[in-house]
């Protein structure tokens, strides 16, 4: 009897530890889903890389079930979940799912695809991802009723799909990369670096032309032609309140300044600078000699492979905007401006904003409201899918060349109307010609597929690109004319052959919400990566040095742990630690190693010091052509990630010819002025000494 109590208490400190080993397991559980459900979030977010993101998204989604089975029947894997092997199996599953997110996240926009887009190594990351995947899997022991040899196959031919396809968009598009690059960067500072070209009056010269189109009002307030360097330009009234405040005329100049790096792209009307002429702050554009997309349409008639050829460029123009992450906001046609040769030019960004941005004050809510996407007219952000629903009412502006909703004067009659599901009727007059047939057959298809009523459920820009694209590259023959008929000419709603005959079409489709629980822990889990790189950024390198040595013992532990659990930006920090010899001995070997993993799991600091660590030493000895090559990649891909000292060395090297590259002053300024914005003293030195800033 005496011996009854020690065995109901080393039973119930069994019980004990056995549930609070179990428990320990709930949170990571728990974060594993939230991981689960962002990959997915973001994938049905993505614009761009459906097919190659979907194979990795698609084995995600089956372990899902296996994670749910572990949180749900905990009583049956009771020895699974004491076990610390099994435990650090999660740990290192968890990392793998946050590679994936970030692979699924760099690879659903156009501005990371152009960042990023490098055919071989994105088939070796998605390899590797895929197999660490499977590997991770096997360790856990999930049940996987999966058929591998398919799978690779399926993998393989989905990704080939998804790279031809981002080939044919960076190819077709034109997309920079630096400019990219720059307008990120330039959107994120508020800076007195970035200015708009002033524009000398002098150099505004008459323009030889009939007097009657000198002044245009229409959709401008004031409008003059002039010749600027021998080009036609349009010099546009600029009329910028609160002139007087110094925050907000600097935030106007940057826009400015980013208006310049946009029209880069050929399917943005060109911005050359601001000047002065009669009195008047102009802004100094691009000629568009036959005036708006709508004055066009109103003039006369367009033929239909005409519209395809328009539609398609002004898609280009608005994937070039989504690449650097702004929204036009306000898609119409009377907002696309149309060369001599019939080619479309989006202008007027009077209301754009970097995505997120509230839109600011349209003038003319009320003429508006027909492009406005539903949710934006309930008042809600304005996302890319909003500016999708736009361009799609734009398309069915320039199929039935007249504005949406006609019949409708009241705003609160077209708020509800929208709101309401309720859209433009599409009728075609009927054809016997094949071309025609096709392209209304897409057109209707891209129009219904903007239209819906759920954004989630709406193409996105990589989609209707490459529609588009398909569409003209079987009827737009490169060096045709466009054809241009007489106002009235063509019967394209078939009302000649129909009679009026115009209804609505009903769309309403609900989305889908889910939460989640985190539970505090027993078991031993690793440090969070942020403690570590906190305790390293807290020494005090002039204080005692056994504290010194205490803490990055600490910080050491925390980066080696986390670095075993394949996170890169812990891998980076090992190999700084390594590099220096904080706590470790050092390993430069060891250290380039884990630079380079990081590097190329895009962590720009270990980019930077990837690059500066491939320099022989000492510093004097020449460098080989291979060295160099690396060098400058590494070293490219840090300051493509906004990062001012990458950014500074490259303005350095290409404006002193260091390292024996070509010497370019235009893109070292450019280099220096970006670094300079990000805060960095040195280009500020180098830009004052070379006369290209002032204060």
């Amino acid at each position: 009897m005496s011996e009854e109590p020690n065995v109901i208490k080393n039973t119930l400190e069994n019980v004990a530890k056995v549930t609070n080993a179990v428990s320990s397991f709930v949170p990571v559980l728990d974060f594993i889903s939230k991981l689960i459900n962002e990959i997915v979030s973001i994938y049905e977010k993505s614009e761009f890389s459906k097919n190659m993101c979907s194979r990795l998204v698609d084995r995600v989604l089956m372990a899902e079930s296996e994670v749910k089975r572990l949180k749900l029947i905990k009583k049956q894997y009771e020895g699974k979940l004491c076990d610390q092997e099994y435990y650090d199996s999660l740990q290192k599953f968890k990392t793998t799912l946050e590679k994936i997110k970030r692979f699924v996240d760099e690879f659903s926009n156009m501005k990371s695809i152009n960042k990023t887009f490098r055919a071989t190594e994105i088939k070796d990351r998605f390899a590797s991802l895929a197999d660490e995947f499977d590997t991770r899997m096997r360790d856990l022991n999930f049940n996987m009723a999966i058929d591998f040899a398919m799978q690779r196959k399926l993998d393989h031919d989905e990704l080939m799909i998804s790279l031809n396809e981002i080939t044919k968009i960076l190819k077709i598009s034109g997309l920079n990369s630096e400019v990219i690059s720059e307008v990120q960067i330039m959107k994120s500072q508020d800076t007195s670096v970035f200015k708009p070209i002033q524009i000398d009056p002098k150099d505004l010269t008459p323009a030889t032309t009939r007097s009657d189109e000198l002044q245009r009002k229409g959709n401008f307030s004031y409008l003059c032609k002039r010749m600027y360097n021998f080009e036609e330009v349009a010099c546009k009234e600029f009329k910028h309140k609160d002139s007087n405040d110094i925050k907000k005329k600097q935030k106007i100049q940057k826009q400015l300044a980013i208006l310049e790096r946009l029209s880069e792209c050929k399917y943005i009307l060109k911005f050359y600078g601001l000047s002065r002429i009669e009195g008047k702050d102009v802004q100094v554009l691009q000629w568009a000699e036959l005036g708006s997309l709508k004055d066009v349409y109103t003039a006369n008639d367009i033929d239909w492979v005409t519209k395809v050829s328009i539609a398609r460029d002004i898609c280009r123009g608005l994937a070039f905007l989504e690449s650097v992450e702004i929204l036009h906001h306000d898609i119409r046609t009377e907002n696309i401006m149309m060369t001599a040769d019939y080619k479309p030019k989006i202008a007027n960004f009077d209301v754009a904003r970097r995505q997120n941005e509230t839109t600011s004050e349209i003038p003319d809510l009320k003429k508006v409201v027909r492009w406005m996407a539903p949710e934006k007219i309930k008042g809600e952000s304005y996302t890319t899918r909003c500016e999708i629903f736009s361009f799609g009412m734009l398309l069915w502006e320039l199929t039935y060349e007249k504005e949406p909703y006609q019949d409708f004067d009241s705003f609160e009659d077209i708020k509800e109307l929208v709101i309401n599901g309720y859209r433009e009727k599409i009728v075609f007059c009927p054809t016997q010609d094949s071309t025609i047939k096709e392209i209304q057959q897409e057109f209707e298809c891209i129009m219904k597929s903007t239209w819906q009523d759920n954004p989630k459920l709406r193409m996105g820009v990589g989609e209707l690109y490459l529609s588009l694209e398909k569409l003209a590259e079987k009827y737009v023959k490169p060096g045709d004319l466009p054809k241009i008929y007489n106002d009235k000419e063509l019967d394209f709603d078939g009302s000649k052959f129909y009679g009026n005959a115009i209804d609505w079409i009903d769309q309403t489709l609900p989305p889908e919400l889910k939460l989640l629980k985190f539970y505090d822990v027993e078991i031993k889990e690793p440090t969070p990566l942020n403690e570590g790189i906190k305790i390293h950024q807290s020494i005090n390198k002039k204080g005692p040095e056994e504290e010194i040595m205490k803490m990055r013992k600490q910080a050491w532990e925390c980066f080696e742990e986390n670095a075993k659990l394949g996170n890169p930006v812990a891998k980076y920090w090992k190999g700084y630690y390594l590099w220096e010899g904080y706590y470790v001995d050092k390993n430069k070997e060891n250290s380039m190693k884990l630079f380079k993993e990081a590097a190329d799991n895009n962590v720009p600091g270990a980019q930077l010091r990837y690059a500066f660590a491939l320099l022989p030493d000492p510093p004097s000895t020449p460098i080989t052509k291979q060295t160099q090559e690396e060098f400058i990649k590494y070293l490219t891909f840090a300051a493509d990630n906004g990062n001012h000292f990458a950014l500074f060395h490259l303005g350095d090297m290409y404006l002193s010819g260091k390292f024996q590259v070509k010497k370019d002053r235009d893109l070292a300024i450019r280099k220096l002025k970006l670094a300079a914005s990000l805060g960095n003293e040195n280009a500020k030195a180098i830009l004052k000494k070379e006369g290209e800033i002032t204060e």
